[in-house]
C-alpha cells in the first residue's frame, strides 16, 4: 500500500488493507 495514500486519505492504513490486499481510496 502507498503510505503517502493513507496520508492523504487521513485514515489509519489498516483500515485499507483487508485479507492483505491493498484496498485503493479515493
Amino acid at each position: 500500500w502507498n503510505p503517502a495514500g493513507a496520508i492523504k486519505a487521513g485514515c489509519n492504513p489498516a483500515i485499507f488493507k483487508r485479507q492483505g490486499e491493498t484496498v485503493s481510496v479515493k
